[in-house]
C-alpha cells in the first residue's frame, strides 16, 4: 500500500511539473507587445490611430426623437432630395465658399441630412464609390455655379429657402385667417404643407416637446406678426419665390 502511495505521489508531482510548463509558454501570448503591433499592415496602424478622432469628428446623425435636430431623420428620402440641386459635373472649393467640415463613409442622404442640420452649410461635394466622403461647405445663399472639378466627385446645392423668418412673434386671427393646424411634422415639413395651400401665407411653428405647425392666410407680404406663445416662432413666404 505504501508503495502505491509513492507512485501515485510521483505521478501527482509530475502532472504538476507539465501543467506550469504549458503555462509558462502560453502566459507570453496574452500580452500585446509594441513589436507584435508593428508587424500589422501599415493602412492597418493608420486605421487604429485615426479611430479614435475620427469618432470624435464624425456627426452623430441619429438623435433623440425629443431633439429638434433628430427630426431631420424622420424626414424620407425624397423630401431630403426636394432641398436639393444636382447632382452638378463641377465642386466647391475654398476658392468659392469657406470650407466647413469633411466625413467619410456617409451615404449621399447622410451627406445632406448633415448638411441641413449646419445653419451655415448651403452646398456639399459628394464622393460615392466604396470609399465615400462628404464634404460641407459655407456657400453665399443661392450658391454660385461651381468651378473646381475633382474625380469622381459631384456637387450639390441647398435649395433657397421660401420663407423668412424665425420670428419671435407669431400671427393669430386677430391678423390673418386661420387655415389649418398639424402635429407631429418637421420645420420642412409644415412649410411645404403650407406651400401646397394656395392661400397660405405664413406659419406658427413649435419646436419641442411635440411639434405643431398652423398655418395662416395673411396677406402678401405677411404683416409683422404681433402675438407671442412659448415655445413658437413665425414664419412667412417670401413674395416673388
Amino acid at each position: 500500500v505504501s508503495e502505491m502511495r509513492v507512485r501515485i505521489r510521483g505521478l501527482y508531482l509530475i502532472g504538476l511539473a507539465v501543467l506550469g510548463a504549458t503555462i509558462a509558454r502560453a502566459a507570453p501570448a496574452l500580452e500585446v507587445s509594441d513589436e507584435a503591433l508593428s508587424d500589422l499592415p501599415q493602412h492597418q496602424q493608420q486605421q487604429e490611430q485615426q479611430q479614435p478622432q475620427q469618432q470624435q469628428q464624425h456627426h452623430q446623425l441619429n438623435h433623440d426623437d425629443n431633439d429638434s435636430t433628430g427630426r431631420i431623420r424622420r424626414e424620407t428620402q425624397s423630401q431630403v432630395d426636394d432641398q436639393f440641386s444636382g447632382p452638378y459635373e463641377n465642386v466647391w472649393s475654398s476658392q468659392q465658399c469657406e470650407y466647413i467640415t469633411w466625413y467619410h463613409g456617409e451615404s449621399l442622404l447622410q451627406c445632406k441630412s448633415v448638411c441641413l442640420e449646419w445653419p451655415t452649410c448651403t452646398a456639399l461635394n459628394y464622393k460615392d464609390g466604396p470609399y465615400t466622403e462628404c464634404v460641407l461647405w459655407a456657400c453665399p445663399l443661392s450658391a454660385p455655379s461651381p468651378k473646381s472639378t475633382r474625380a469622381t466627385y459631384k456637387g450639390y446645392s441647398l435649395i433657397p429657402d421660401r420663407f423668412s423668418g424665425p420670428y419671435e412673434n407669431i400671427w393669430s386671427s386677430l391678423q390673418c385667417e386661420y387655415i389649418v393646424w398639424y402635429h407631429r411634422k418637421s420645420l420642412w415639413e409644415c412649410k411645404s404643407v403650407c406651400l401646397e395651400w394656395s392661400t397660405c401665407t405664413a406659419i406658427n411653428y413649435k419646436d419641442r416637446p411635440y411639434t405643431e405647425c398652423v398655418l395662416w392666410a395673411c396677406p402678401l407680404p405677411a404683416p409683422s406678426p404681433k402675438s407671442t406663445r412659448a415655445t413658437y416662432k413665425g414664419y412667412s413666404l417670401i413674395p416673388g419665390m
